[in-house]
């Protein structure tokens, strides 16, 4: 009786707040984290947005197509000791700022149905209407566009083997993509891909691999007035542009957030630890000699409001973000042991961070590096 009264409760917590959404007069568009909490550390959270019925229909979008009520049902008949659930919700951007916001869930535990496992509910909507944007609306000519995507896609198979349980790339599961920072996100079904910390598969194809194909580009793929600002700005935070680690961050719940699944690698002065979060892709986290820190980032993959690796030159980059006020030259020695490449290293001060860009012999952006400290 007490389970369906707690059932029957959380249901109507669920309705009521979609309901106040709709109460909300026509504005900006805006969203908070709503969490329901269950025993033994189990949760449900999901975003609410508010203003007006833009929000109204992305609430009951997100609420159907996430299963939030039969989750909910799950959550209030769980006991201690059973399996748990923890369902997590990400928004891109942070702040409504374009035509379109993208929306992942993460449930992971106590499925609706079958064995206990993990699934992704990924979401794009017109910020404006609240109405969902098909797939077919990311591109100009989809045809083509998931024939590009499937070759760069099945380029990823090396990088994430290390990682893969299921290993199947194709076909793209189009139904359920994102909109990240990073690029544009499929998020798999688990029996098609999945990875060692049990989690089914993400895969992020970057936007500048792609920026001929579609009908909006969320993030920036050439240098432009802002690009400066932007960097200097997320490295003052102690972040690459893009990246969401945080230097200086604790680095065993840092590890555990993104899903580090293999051991450590030696790094000059700590170790260095790769993940399987698509948003930290060819990205090294490394820390401390005892992993507590997080010391410093270091990646092959960016995309810094335009400061692309392997598409930058160093010429174009100084004219943005002004001369360096440090430039090393790496020696093919030094570039083993750093992870860099022969070649340039400039470096920038942000705040207590210094900001490396590693050219290779050629002035190409090879790799972008942020860690405390001063030059």
């Amino acid at each position: 009786m007490m389970r369906r009264l707690s059932c029957l409760l959380l249901v109507l917590l669920l309705a009521l707040m979609c309901s106040a959404a709709a109460q909300t007069d026509d504005g900006a568009l805006e969203w908070s984290v709503q969490e329901t909490a269950g025993p033994a550390g189990s949760y449900i959270s999901y975003p609410l947005f508010t203003g007006g019925d833009a929000a109204v229909k992305i609430n009951d979008t997100i609420r159907a197509g996430a299963f939030l009520d039969e989750y909910g049902q799950i959550l209030a008949a769980l006991s201690e000791g059973g399996t748990g659930l923890r369902i997590d919700c990400l928004v891109y951007p942070e702040t409504v700022s374009g035509p379109w916001i993208s929306v992942i869930l993460s449930a992971k535990g106590r499925m609706l149905r079958g064995r206990p496992s993990q699934v992704w509910y990924a979401f794009i909507f017109d910020a404006a209407t609240g109405e969902a944007v098909s797939p077919e609306s990311l591109f100009n000519d989809p045809d083509e566009a998931v024939q590009v995507l499937e070759g760069i896609i099945s380029e990823e198979e090396e990088h994430l083997s290390d990682y893969l349980e299921n290993r199947e790339l194709l076909p793209l599961p189009m139904d359920n993509t994102a909109l990240t920072p990073a690029g544009i996100t499929f998020c798999y079904p688990y029996d098609q891909l999945s990875t060692l910390s049990g989690y089914a598969g993400q895969i992020t194809v970057p936007y500048d691999r792609i920026s001929d194909l579609m009908t909006y580009l969320p993030e920036a793929v050439q240098i432009n007035d802002l690009t400066r600002e932007k960097i200097m700005d997320a490295g003052g935070r102690g972040m690459l542009y893009g990246l969401p680690a945080v230097v200086g961050s604790d680095a065993g719940s840092t590890l555990e957030k993104y899903r580090c699944s293999i051991d450590s690698g030696y790094y000059p002065g700590g170790l260095c630890f790769e993940v399987e979060d698509p948003a930290l892709a060819y990205v090294h986290i490394i820390t401390d000699e005892s992993a507590e820190t997080v010391t410093g980032l270091l990646a092959h993959r960016a995309n810094c409001a335009g400061v692309i690796t392997g598409a930058a030159r160093r010429s174009d980059i100084i004219e943005a973000l002004g001369r360096p006020e440090q430039t090393l030259t790496i020696s093919s020695q030094e570039a083993a042991e750093l992870l860099l490449t022969e070649g340039t290293l400039d470096r920038y001060t942000c705040g207590g961070y210094v900001l490396g860009l590693d050219y290779d012999p050629e002035g190409i952006l090879y790799a972008v590096t942020l860690f405390a400290g001063e030059i």
